[in-house]
């Protein structure tokens, strides 16, 4: 829909005047050879002219012209489709939080001498604020959920924490190798996404209230002691 800014749509349909009666003129001298181009822009003018649209007098409020072409385009247009739901990340995380079996669908991986403790990885290193910050907020929130964790911070060289998490993530790639990284009794929970996802969801005292006894890990050999 047009906007007639400072014209009169009647000017434009008949094509008078020193607007553009004369510039239509001077341009059908111009193009002599190619008349039916002015001819085009002529039919276009008209046909724009009488087209409903929004006037803009010389006195005009432009900023209330702009308010009611806003307003009149957003009651033409269709409503917006709802909002995509956000997407959850794969892992089977969606899954286990249905489930009354959760534990048992956590990945055994199990840390050295970590098959009945609960184990985290972390690094005291700010150098990555973001990994970092993951690292405080999960401790944290293992404080705040009042049990008791063997921390490994991988900054320690001299403790070969660091190598010890790269070869117990060796077959997940190196985004998994980075702290914090939370195991319980010999099973992998995951970084702190999935870590908060239980906490949120509930089902993290289930985890912890597991009997490790019933179960075994890579570090036992399979031999459940």
């Amino acid at each position: 829909m047009p906007v007639f800014y400072k014209v009169d749509p009647s000017d434009i349909r008949k094509q008078e005047g020193s607007n553009f009666g004369e510039a239509l003129a001077k341009h059908e001298k111009k193009f002599q050879d190619n008349k039916e181009k002015v001819q085009r822009w002529r039919a276009a003018l008209t046909e724009a002219a009488s087209l409903a649209g929004w006037p803009f007098k010389e006195d005009g409020n432009e900023m209330q012209l702009i308010e009611e072409i806003v307003q009149d385009i957003s009651q033409a247009l269709p409503p917006p489709p709802p909002p995509t739901p956000p997407r959850v990340k794969p892992l089977a995380y969606r899954k286990l939080i249905r489930t009354k079996h959760l534990f048992g669908q956590l990945e055994s991986i199990c840390p050295p001498d970590g098959r009945d403790k609960i184990v985290l990885y972390t690094t005291s290193l700010g150098a990555v604020l973001r990994t970092y910050q993951a690292c405080n907020d999960v401790r944290a929130a293992l404080t705040n959920f009042g049990v008791m964790f063997s921390e490994r911070d991988v900054s320690w060289e001299h403790e070969g924490y660091l190598k010890e998490l790269r070869e117990l993530m060796i077959d997940k790639g190196r985004e998994a190798t980075m702290p914090p990284r939370l195991f319980v009794k010999g099973r992998y929970v995951g970084g702190s996404e999935e870590v908060f996802k239980i906490l949120e969801e509930g089902w993290f005292r289930q985890v912890l209230q597991h009997n490790s006894s019933s179960t075994s890990c890579k570090d036992c050999g399979e031999t459940g002691f």
